[in-house]
């Protein structure tokens, strides 16, 4: 059950671990300023109370972020300049999918009392708020205290706190050592259904372009999958599977590298498996990843003077241009590469881009004459109207 005291106490645990012993997780002193908005799902001794949308205002505070796949068309529930008013007033239990409600739930059982889902604190029919708020993906994602991933669910009503049965398994029954009239059973499992790689890597929410920054800029994230929970933080990840045993292990891969000599090789592969993840909205693909172009800019600003130029550095901007297609593109293909990305850029290609092992330091022959960028909107790191390259 994972509405049980013991489930709940074993996250609190991790939680609280993470806060005292791992570096990487340990909160900064900016980390709990609240989005713009944020869902109010009442204090602890608020028992029923109503969630309701709230303006921030600068205001302090902890809160979850939720991670989740919306599934075919558009959100089921969200905010507009229409319904603001009736959402900061009271969001009923029944108009909310089953994501958010189990959202509200998993807020709830930690003891938090504010919660961050993207439908419900952005404005969707407002381009200028949505400007606004996509470029601070980085820090809602690195602000929150914690971040719960509907890692199993492909729509929004699907839920994170159902467990599903394995019906796919053998069962061995055998005679007991214990007294001739007594039998046992052995249980097999197909292998990898119960594995992390099976529940989370090769999982719909891990496909989708949006959770890959969600992903790495979540300083810790609950993953609700079908056949377990998953914690995973920068410093390792635990499992509470039907015994509620737990094992941190040592797994810093999705740590963001603050040397700045290891930030562009951990740029490259980033894209390798973004380019290859899905989209809805062809002209998403940038704003999906702004969080983490606006990290790494932060991070090596200290060091280098960098711009970011439609997916690529330019400061390693002759190792950036050599990226490649690893499938053989017809013409008849050309519709499917829309005009999202420059023609110079990985992001013009969708089928997923390869970059080749290489390394050197200097190129002689290489030189960036100019380069011009033509945004959208307000994001210096989303959607780009034109682009003119010349080397």
């Amino acid at each position: 059950d994972r509405t049980s005291v013991g489930h709940v106490e074993l996250l609190r645990a991790w939680t609280n671990e993470c806060d005292k012993a791992h570096e990487r997780c340990r909160r900064q002193s900016f980390a709990n300023l609240l989005p713009t908005r944020v869902i109010d799902v009442g204090g602890p001794a608020e028992i029923g109370v109503q969630a309701c949308l709230v303006i921030s205002k600068g205001q302090y505070g902890n809160y979850v972020a939720l991670s989740h796949c919306w599934g075919p068309g558009s959100p089921p529930l969200r905010t507009t300049s229409a319904n603001i008013g009736t959402m900061c007033s009271g969001i009923t239990w029944e108009s909310m999918p089953q994501n958010f409600q189990d959202a509200v739930t998993v807020t709830r059982m930690l003891g938090l009392r504010y919660l961050w889902i993207d439908s419900l604190c952005i404005l969707k029919d407002s381009k200028e708020d949505w400007e606004r708020e996509g470029s601070r993906m980085a820090d809602i994602y690195q602000n929150a205290y914690i971040t719960v991933a509907a890692t199993s669910a492909k729509t929004s009503h699907e839920g994170l706190l159902r467990y599903k049965l394995l019906e796919e398994r053998d069962v061995i029954t055998f005679p007991s050592p214990i007294s001739a009239e007594m039998r046992e059973d052995l249980i097999l499992y197909p292998f990898g259904t119960t594995s992390h790689h099976q529940n989370v890597e090769r999982s719909a929410w891990n496909s989708r372009a949006w959770t890959m920054q969600e992903r790495f800029l979540s300083r810790r994230i609950i993953h609700y999958t079908d056949f377990q929970t998953i914690y995973e933080c920068r410093s390792g990840n635990g499992r509470v599977d039907s015994e509620l045993q737990a094992q941190m292990q040592a797994d810093a891969a999705r740590a963001v590298s603050t040397e700045v000599h290891d930030l562009y090789n951990w740029w490259y592969p980033m894209v390798q498996g973004y380019s290859s993840r899905d989209l809805t909205y062809p002209n998403d693909l940038f704003p999906a990843l702004s969080g983490l172009a606006t990290t790494m800019q932060s991070i090596s600003a200290p060091y280098v003077s960098d711009r970011y130029l439609c997916g690529l550095w330019q400061e390693d901007l002759a190792r950036g241009l050599l990226w490649w297609s690893g499938l053989k593109v017809h013409a008849s293909d050309h519709d499917c590469f829309p005009e999202r990305a420059p023609s110079w850029s990985w992001a013009r290609c969708h089928r997923g881009v390869d970059y080749d092992t290489f390394s050197f330091s200097s190129v002689e022959q290489f030189r960036l004459v100019d380069a011009h960028i033509e945004l959208a909107g307000e994001n210096p790191f989303g959607e780009v109207k034109k682009a003119r390259l010349t080397v």
